[in-house]
């Protein structure tokens, strides 16, 4: 069966399948295996992203925030020659590398396409809201609209852990205007030990110049605490992965 013969039958299984089901019960697993793997895109993935943006869009659909999962890996994915090299020494592997390379270009192209239903999502009062402005934060070509959305919700947020997730994803998106860092400096005068933390993270990413005595001082918070990564657990989305402290050493040593 073709790969994308196999991807569009996993697209149909995702709209009734609860996300309970693991392993190969589950499509979204499945679909992984035939469109991302470890990071790496195919040349399936781009087809198959507009039948993904549709379906996280659809609030019928059990398991959406699967699968906004599974759209920022492939707004994040990589070529796996680029990544690894020419390990089998091929003599044609420039050629193999620049096709693999297209292929990332087109699957990150074809989440970018998305940003209005993404943007849409956001108004919603699950999490998905918090899972789709993660996706947003990965599309840096619309970093302006973005990050206006994101700071609107930070400011509309209440709830700890959630307005902490979108700090770090200010940082994460990569807009360091006034607008923003203001944002993340409010913050640092808080009580809020997550917010503080994720505030520094999203400076670690920033790297503003100067640096502000505030945020050094978070940002060394941050690095002493040995609860940080288990701090944000219970955000929809894998926050570990984007927690480098080396960042927050190489921000400090740079501010």
């Amino acid at each position: 069966m073709g790969l994308q013969k196999t991807s569009r039958i996993l697209l149909r299984r995702l709209r009734t399948a609860p996300p309970e089901l693991t392993g190969e019960q589950s499509p979204l697993w499945c679909l992984c295996g035939n469109i991302w793997h470890q990071g790496t895109v195919y040349e399936a993935t781009a087809y198959a992203v507009p039948f993904l943006i549709e379906l996280a869009a659809c609030p019928l659909v059990p398991d959406r925030l699967g699968i906004l999962g599974l759209l920022a890996a492939i707004a994040t994915g990589s070529s796996y020659r680029d990544v690894h090299g020419n390990l089998s020494n091929e003599a044609d592997f420039a050629e193999r590398r620049a096709v693999e390379l297209k292929r990332v270009e087109q699957a990150h192209t074809a989440v970018a396409s998305g940003v209005a239903a993404f943007v849409a999502m956001t108004r919603e009062e699950t999490d998905v809201r918090l899972a789709a402005a993660h996706v947003l934060a990965l599309l840096p070509e619309h970093c302006e609209g973005v990050c206006a959305r994101l700071r609107s919700m930070v400011n509309a947020e209440t709830e700890s852990l959630r307005r902490a997730g979108l700090l770090l994803l200010l940082g994460l998106a990569g807009d360091r205007s006034e607008a923003t860092l203001s944002v993340l400096t409010g913050a640092f005068s808080g009580n809020d030990l997550v917010q503080r933390h994720a505030a520094a993270l999203a400076f670690a990413y920033l790297k503003p110049d100067p640096l502000p005595n505030l945020a050094r001082a978070a940002i060394l918070d941050a690095i002493a605490a040995d609860d940080l990564e288990e701090s944000f657990e219970g955000l929809p989305w894998d926050v570990t992965a984007e927690i480098d402290r080396d960042k927050l050493h190489a921000c400090l040593a740079a501010g």
